[in-house]
């Protein structure tokens, strides 16, 4: 295995990031090993799985848990770990809810007067 998967495995063996769970999340980023999957042989994809899986196992937030999982399963069928990235949807949804909270900084009239 390649360096990458050592480093993911000795996490997985001494148990994660603990409870720092935001801090596995960022670390974890599914769409690197996607990355790595498109270059790598068929073959490695159950050992990644496995990995994920005892990632997962010791992942004390639910909601990682099951994106996990999610993740795991779809490399073992062949698929990806993440759904592809689409980044004019991603900025579309950011900008609305941009505007939502902070209709003043963009210039939106505002119901509040100010005296």
């Amino acid at each position: 295995m390649g360096c990458g998967a050592s480093s993911f495995g000795a996490i997985c063996e001494h148990g994660g990031f603990g409870e720092n769970t935001m801090r596995f999340e960022q670390w974890l980023q599914f769409q690197t090993f996607d990355t790595f999957l498109s270059v790598l042989s068929p073959e490695v994809r159950p050992e990644i799985s496995r990995l994920l899986l005892t990632a997962a196992g010791k992942s004390s937030n639910p909601s990682s848990r099951l994106r996990i999982e999610k993740a795991a399963m779809s490399i073992a069928n062949g698929g990806r770990a993440a759904e592809p990235y689409n980044h004019e949807e991603a900025m579309r949804k950011y900008q609305e809810e941009f505007r939502k909270s902070y209709p003043q900084a963009l210039g939106q009239a505002d119901d509040r007067k100010v005296n």
